[in-house]
């Protein structure tokens, strides 16, 4: 007569002895992977398949070392990055074609490297898919460097090193100064309801990748009065408002 025994279980555990271990439980396990589905208790075991040599690294002699890696799975790309001796280097790999091709190299020295990468520090990177606008941008950092965001896109249309790290930043350089007024007035007959307002003005950028940047100071309030105009009987002043302004 056989004996079946139902492993129903899925759960790990590694502080019994493997004499003592409950039914439906296990002490270790390789290259699997517990999936649970969406809205289920449910729980199934899933192989995940194994590695496999996608090409040679062109400049294995400066002891390439591999500090990040993430996976644009909408566009079945994976994008790599390498810190070599002399070089800082992110790669990307198209799974459909298996063309492999530069995003952002950096063979800079010293504190002239923007990415600045080291082979003990890992990197974590993420891409952002902006489906609406058509865009796809990569985000990292390792933790000690600032971190950095860019459009992907236009940075592989770079020449390698020539970018700074404003092209890169995460941090975005913002309108330092406020803007300037040069007030005048417009003919009487043309009304712009401002006589009782206090404006001031303020401008931000618009950055090649289409964002936006933090706002300026806000200038002086737009304020010009009109001619002495005291009324006595009622204690008001009649000059304290605002002329028909143009702003330029």
């Amino acid at each position: 007569m056989k004996l079946f025994n139902t492993f129903t279980g899925a759960a790990m555990n590694k502080d019994v002895e493997l004499r003592l271990l409950p039914k439906g439980m296990y002490t270790d396990a390789s290259n699997v992977r517990i999936v649970t589905p969406d809205g289920s208790n449910s729980r199934s075991v899933k192989f995940p398949l194994g590695n496999t040599a996608l090409g040679s690294y062109p400049y294995s002699a400066e002891n390439p070392v591999c500090i990040g890696s993430c996976v644009d799975n909408f566009r079945n790309l994976i994008y790599y990055a390498i810190a070599t001796d002399n070089r800082s280097h992110i790669l990307e790999h198209n799974i459909d074609t298996g063309v492999t091709s530069t995003v952002l190299l950096d063979s800079r020295a010293g504190a002239s490297n923007v990415l600045n990468f080291n082979q003990d520090m890992y990197v974590e990177m993420r891409v952002i898919n902006d489906d609406e606008n058509g865009k796809n941008f990569m985000v990292f950092t390792d933790g000690v460097n600032e971190p950095k965001l860019f459009d992907i896109d236009l940075m592989k249309s770079k020449a390698s090193s020539t970018y700074t790290l404003e092209d890169v930043s995460l941090i975005k350089r913002p309108p330092l100064s406020a803007p300037t007024l040069t007030l005048g007035t417009t003919p009487t007959n043309q009304e712009n309801n401002l006589e009782s307002k206090f404006l001031s003005f303020a401008y931000r950028y618009k950055y090649q990748n289409g964002e936006w940047s933090a706002l300026s100071q806000f200038s002086e309030f737009a304020f010009m009065p009109d001619s002495f105009a005291y009324n006595y009987r009622q204690g008001t002043n009649k000059s304290m408002i605002t002329r028909r302004l143009i702003y330029q």
